[in-house]
């Protein structure tokens, strides 16, 4: 490893270990094992935080540090070289905890480290994809995601694939989103519409609404109009409100005229209360005072009592203070 990697951590061993392979170096620790990839281009680099006692939040982190949490720094520019780093705690052959980050985050460690030098990126990917469905996988996935190159967009992938479980399936589809930009955006968007389970297409629309560098409104729109199942078009409702409030408003009220389904439109009128609080109150008095279904006007009451905002209550008042017919 680079001598500028972490001047705190004390390396041992010798990167030369990994001439028998990887796994093989892999299966003779027993500690804290560490080592470098290239870091995929134009993704927001990964960097620990924690808390000190006093609750002062740092950036400097220790390996064994129980509340270790990852947060993100600057892309790495396209063309541009930076490292992933990869550290891994095994004990009695069990892999305890694993950590990522880029390599100038500052992090350190009271016990040495076994240098594991930079193995071949796909190496270290098949080792990163043994660990998917055990106690690190959500880890697991992330330091995959992060890896720049050819293995890791294939094992991303693989971990989406129908028979998988469902939580491997979901974390991959979140991260394929997060790191594999707009080719990313491709894959999310085949398993949101083509998928045959309802549920992963659910989580599928997360994935699509959460991703980076690309905007997805149109596609989640076509969703939440198209699918086959009432939940699926109903969390395409919310999800656009959530991320594109500005927009969503006159989609979703075009949508709840639309729809056939109950379910769907009372899930429509909850997305217009999602819009936040002067936008949703506006919407949600537009359903009210229209010419929608009954249920549906109920709904938007219902949600219009939850925003506590003025106008809302200011538009109550006034429906309770009508004369009755």
């Amino acid at each position: 490893m680079k001598t500028a990697l972490l001047a705190a951590i004390a390396f041992v061993g010798s990167p030369a270990a990994l001439a028998d392979g990887f796994s093989s170096a892999m299966g003779k620790v027993d500690g804290w094992a560490g080592w470098r990839v290239p870091l995929a281009e134009g993704v927001a680099a990964p960097c620990c935080q924690s808390h000190s006692r006093k609750g002062d939040l740092h950036r400097r982190c220790h390996l064994d540090e129980r509340d270790w949490s990852v947060t993100t720094h600057k892309p790495v520019a396209s063309g541009a070289s930076g490292d992933l780093l990869v550290f891994a705690r095994i004990e009695g052959g069990k892999v305890r905890r694993l950590r990522v980050t880029s390599e100038d985050c500052p992090i350190d460690s009271t016990v040495p480290v076994s240098d594991l030098g930079a193995p071949a990126p796909a190496e270290s990917v098949a080792w990163l994809t043994a660990q998917l469905g055990t106690s690190q996988s959500d880890e697991a996935m992330a330091a995959i995601a992060w890896h720049a190159g050819a293995p890791a967009d294939a094992a991303l992938k693989a971990a989406a694939a129908p028979g998988r479980p469902m939580k491997v399936r979901e974390n991959a589809l979140f991260w394929i989103g997060q790191t594999r930009g707009a080719a990313g955006v491709e894959t999310i968007a085949r398993f949101a519409t083509q998928d045959p389970d309802a549920a992963l297409r659910e989580k599928a629309i997360f994935a699509l609404s959460q991703a980076e560098g690309t905007d997805t409104f149109d596609r989640i729109r076509a969703i939440a109009r198209d699918d086959a199942a009432p939940s699926v078009r109903g969390q395409a409702m919310f999800w656009l409100a959530q991320q594109f409030p500005e927009r969503a408003e006159a989609e979703i009220l075009s949508l709840i005229t639309r729809e056939k389904d109950e379910s769907v439109r009372e899930e429509g009128v909850f997305a217009l209360s999602q819009l936040g609080d002067e936008r949703a109150a506006k919407a949600l008095i537009a359903v009210a005072r229209g010419n929608y279904p009954r249920d549906v006007r109920r709904q938007a009451i219902f949600w219009l009592g939850q925003t506590g905002s003025d106008e809302a209550i200011a538009f109550l008042d006034t429906v309770l203070s009508a004369p009755e017919r």
